[in-house]
């Protein structure tokens, strides 16, 4: 049995290629059916917007200049449709300038094997096979490259928006978070015991200043467990993982945040030494006012990003039912073909154990089982396109 080492080099790469490709689409539409069997059990007067994947879609972009947003998944399957460009195309572009060349002919970079189309023949299912992949990597590199173009240059100005505000958020819970008093936060009584605070603020607490009181309040905030609802996912590491807080918030930026804290303003009064509770006292109008700004501000820009949401939700479920279902079908079969039907090793090793140690040709299951792929790919199309309309 022939082996042939630079075809098993470059079969290696494109499957590995396109099994990140696959896995990629697999993440995003497992991100959306598990956000949406998590949003039905909620009731109709419940918020949680940890459970909706739109939120993490927000997550994924980076900022590349002070005016720009990028999406951080589009760039990583661009360089991916890049690399399957070259192997795919580079020859066939060669091509165009040889005057020895079939102009029907196909040839992947390295292979030996040369993908020909046969006028005389009935059965042409791998060149329309290879020459499909080629046609579907070279509209996915020019759609995420106008993509990426389009987002370096700034025009993707609701992007822009809903990161800047997702930014102002974290900013705003981050700098004005304890991080050390966060840090003896139970997960068990999911809140600060209230030893814990009285020792904090009697022997750690340094500078005893209206900044480091709203801080302690925050904290008491973000650690409180109302109507046995928490306030954000793993809120014991906010400090060490503080990006993208908005998605993994469990319910409204103003039910997290009350207006009226005297419930926090209590509980630092009852920790607080005889000593320190008249600087406490007198500070409490300053650390209110400050608080008041920073929840309006937190408010506002949350209450910004949910203005976007209806128009987004558009956008993402039309990636959904595109480029998502695209990239599954397309790395799916790509992989089915190069894994298993054109490796003639692992085909006839397989089929050993199945029936015979016989090697069988994309030919042999397309004139076989041609009726019954195409139900399969038509009914999985139908089923997933229903699911991402309906929910």
């Amino acid at each position: 049995m022939k082996f042939d080492t630079v075809d098993t080099i470059m079969r290696f790469i494109i499957v590995s290629l396109l099994l990140v490709v696959l896995i990629t689409n697999i993440i995003e539409i497992a991100n959306f059916a598990n956000s949406r069997v998590k949003l039905s059990t909620l009731s109709s007067k419940d918020v949680n917007p940890s459970y909706d994947s739109l939120n993490l879609k927000y997550c994924d972009y980076y900022p590349m200049s002070e005016k720009n947003v990028i999406n951080f998944e589009n760039f990583k399957l661009l360089s991916i449709y890049i690399i399957l460009f070259i192997i795919f195309w580079y020859n066939r572009i060669i091509n165009i300038f040889s005057n020895t060349s079939l102009p029907n002919e196909i040839k992947i970079l390295f292979y030996n094997k040369y993908y020909n189309y046969d006028i005389y023949k009935n059965c042409n299912n791998e060149y329309y096979l290879i020459y499909g992949f080629m046609i579907y990597i070279l509209l996915s590199l020019l759609i995420r490259s106008y993509i990426i173009y389009s987002e370096y240059n700034g025009e993707n100005v609701d992007d822009i928006k809903i990161h800047d505000n997702i930014k102002i958020i974290d900013t705003l819970i981050i700098e004005n978070v304890d991080c050390n008093l966060l840090n003896k936060y139970d997960h068990k009584k999911f809140s600060i015991d209230e030893t814990e605070l009285k020792n904090y603020i009697t022997t750690e607490l340094k500078n005893n200043t209206s900044d480091n009181y709203l801080k302690i309040c925050i904290t008491l905030i973000l650690t409180d467990k109302i109507n046995n609802k928490k306030t954000i996912v793993d809120i014991k590491n906010l400090c060490n993982n503080s990006k993208c807080i908005y998605s993994r918030l469990e319910r409204n930026i103003d039910n997290i945040f009350p207006e009226d804290i005297e419930k926090y303003i209590s509980k630092i009064k009852s920790a607080l030494p005889d000593d320190k509770k008249t600087g406490f006292e007198s500070s409490l109008d300053e650390i209110k006012t400050k608080y008041s700004a920073i929840r309006k501000k937190l408010i506002d820009s949350y209450n910004i990003i949910k203005e976007y949401k209806s128009s987004y939700l558009m956008y993402y479920k039309f990636g959904l039912l595109t480029s998502v279902l695209g990239g599954i079908l397309f790395s799916s079969i790509a992989l089915i073909y190069f894994a298993f039907i054109d490796f003639k090793i692992l085909n006839k090793l397989l089929n050993k154990f199945i029936n015979d140690n016989i090697y069988y040709s994309l030919d042999y299951y397309m004139n076989t089982y041609k009726n019954a792929i195409y139900m399969y790919i038509a009914a999985f199309i139908c089923i997933y396109g229903a699911f991402i309309i309906n929910f």
